[in-house]
């Protein structure tokens, strides 16, 4: 019989020793995932060993994970519902880094700013000042409309 080791660390783990190495950038954590989690469906096909998670997240937006065991004997349900459910959640941490990425270079945030001052900080953007208010509840930044 061969085993076969998946790649993937623990997600918790990793957010410690990003904790314990002091690297305070901005960044997605594991509790930021689960918090834009609000509903999950899981399905096993009949005849299959293949569960499917369905996540649906706060924006209305869903994601899916796949669990399919080779072995008919190793099939457990739960099992199956934990990894899909992990394999989707995967496809969160791409999405919500993008948004990040994104809303970070609308919004450059200064290292040397302490992060209680984050929120007050000044947001200059070019255009509307409907897009700045956007912007603004986009990222949680304040916003300053002497700049429009």
């Amino acid at each position: 019989m061969h085993e076969v080791n998946s790649p993937r660390t623990d997600d918790e783990s990793i957010e410690q020793e990003i904790v314990r190495k002091g690297l305070i950038a901005p960044r997605i954590t594991p509790a930021h995932i689960e918090g834009v989690i609000v509903k999950a469906d899981y399905r096993v096909f009949p005849g299959t060993m293949l569960t499917v998670c369905c996540l649906t997240l706060k924006n209305g937006y869903t994601v899916t994970g796949e669990s399919a065991c080779a072995s008919p004997e190793n099939f457990d349900p739960e099992i199956g519902r934990k990894v899909a459910r992990e394999n989707a959640k995967q496809k969160i941490w791409a999405l919500e880094g993008y948004l990040l990425k994104h809303n970070l270079g609308l919004n450059p945030i200064p290292l040397s700013v302490p992060d209680e001052l984050l929120p007050y900080r000044k947001v200059e953007l070019s255009g509307t000042p409907e897009r700045a208010a956007q912007n603004a509840r986009i990222t949680g930044v304040a916003t300053d409309e002497s700049n429009w």
